[in-house]
């Protein structure tokens, strides 16, 4: 089956009848690749341009007029959804349906079929087809990235990473991590209150500083092995009006 269709006498009906349903299929819309002209992240639609050409009788090419008003289908279920921030100039693939949507785009609901068959029309783009600059954050496991791959959320075969070059800023009110360890290379900083029920150690290049003190509800405060709290004694003095030393 050829793109162009050249003019010539065709000497018998099979001849014409293939020409026929040629020009037929052509007609009908399964699956392209497009661009994105522009998207509105409200409605999450978009206006595509049908990244493949038209090619005439004559061979000159032109391109597909745009689809307006095409829903991007991003990845959702059960409440939840992944959103991907769709850009101009972004390649999609475009599914077309077997009946038109204009009915059930008005609420998504079920409704009653429109007109026309696999019309270019009826268009839903699918996000992510096509590019070719994706730099993989891992090759062992799945990943949530940028395309260059510097910062990515990934799981791979028993751990659970978080990459990036930038601060690490998670807003919440209550943030919970169960897990069994947990490595962070980088600066932490905690805007809020922080609670822990394990112990926490450290060990770095600089003291721990607290600019309003430390208070301990409960157990002892020890410097250098030494009981620095409620019981607390300096040794070689007797008991009087004065205060003792700094322990040494």
């Amino acid at each position: 089956m050829s793109n162009i269709d050249n003019e010539k006498d065709y000497s018998d009906l099979s001849s014409v009848l293939n020409f026929a349903f040629e020009q037929m299929l052509k007609g009908i819309y399964t699956t392209l690749p497009g661009i994105v002209v522009s998207y509105d992240e409200e409605t999450k639609r978009g206006i595509v341009q049908p990244a493949i050409q038209l090619q005439k009788t004559d061979g000159t090419l032109v391109d597909r007029p745009p689809i307006a008003n095409v829903p991007f289908a991003h990845p959702s279920g059960g409440g939840f959804v992944l959103h991907l921030p769709v850009k101009k100039g972004d390649a999609v693939l475009c599914m077309f349906s077997a009946r038109g949507l204009s009915k059930f785009k008005l609420n998504y609901q079920i409704s009653k079929p429109d007109e026309g068959f696999f019309d270019i029309k009826d268009a839903v783009a699918i996000p992510g087809f096509g590019s070719l600059a994706i730099t993989p954050a891992t090759s062992d496991g799945v990943s949530m990235q940028s395309e260059d791959g510097s910062n990515a959320v990934y799981v791979e075969d028993g751990h659970i990473r978080l990459k990036t070059p930038a601060k690490v800023q998670v807003d919440c009110t209550n943030a919970e991590v169960n897990c069994t360890d947990t490595v962070i290379n980088g600066d932490v900083l905690i805007d809020g209150s922080l609670t822990w029920t394990g112990n926490a150690t450290g060990a770095g290049g600089g003291p721990a500083r607290f600019s309003s003190g430390i208070e301990a509800t409960n157990g002892e405060i020890t410097h250098n092995g030494k009981n620095i709290g409620d019981t607390h004694t300096h040794s070689g003095v007797q008991t009087g009006p004065s205060n003792t030393g700094t322990s040494e």
